[in-house]
């Protein structure tokens, strides 16, 4: 009796122990998933810029209505001086027979020609900066005269004749100072305005007007 009893305590504590094994955790039985699954971190890689200037300074943009006779000084900062100084520089022994000033794209430009024997010389140069935008020498079949700049009155001095006659709010689209103009053996400041609309030539040497 008293062995049977000790048996069967014997076999209830296997039972019990059996019962009380667990699966440690994060392991898994094969063909079964774990809840403790590992997951991969998501990098995200920051955005760069690249600048379109790579000196680190903007090309001014400018509009052909900017250029006022108020604001002429303002805009157009390479003077006359600079560019005859430039002229000389690029072809020492040239006379001058042109000079321009236009609109292109985004910013003003002279444009001046000249002449050297046989060979005509022309410098197309920013007038903000003064950077050279262009040089070209052709072979001369033309008439030209060479400017005597030293018996003409001034740029500014022109300017200040033309702005009389209009206004300092008045547009100045573009000018040329070219010899010979209206066929009168004489040289001209020719002024293409807006604010009026109007063509307007100072004669480089009395200071008459025509209109």
């Amino acid at each position: 009796m008293s062995k049977y009893i000790i048996a069967s305590l014997l076999g209830i504590s296997l039972v019990l122990t059996a019962c009380q094994t667990t699966t440690p955790t994060g392991s898994t039985t094969p063909g079964t998933s774990s809840s403790n699954t590992t997951t991969t971190p998501t990098v995200t890689q920051a955005s760069t810029t690249t600048a379109n200037n790579t000196s680190g300074t903007e090309t001014p943009h400018f509009n052909r209505s900017d250029l006022t006779f108020a604001s002429y000084d303002d805009f157009v900062t390479f003077d006359i001086d600079m560019l005859l100084q430039l002229w000389k520089s690029e072809f020492p022994t040239a006379g001058i027979t042109s000079i321009e000033l236009d609109f292109a794209d985004i910013s003003w430009f002279y444009k001046i020609s000249g002449i050297d024997g046989a060979k005509e010389l022309f410098l197309r140069v920013n007038a903000v900066d003064g950077t050279v935008v262009g040089r070209e020498e052709a072979n001369d079949d033309d008439d030209d005269k060479v400017i005597d700049l030293s018996s003409i009155i001034s740029l500014k001095d022109a300017l200040d004749i033309a702005e009389a006659e209009t206004s300092s709010d008045t547009i100045v689209k573009d000018w040329e100072l070219n010899y010979d103009f209206f066929g009168t053996d004489t040289i001209w400041y020719e002024f293409d305005l807006d604010n009026p609309d109007l063509d307007l030539a100072v004669n480089a040497r009395d200071r008459s007007v025509k209109k």
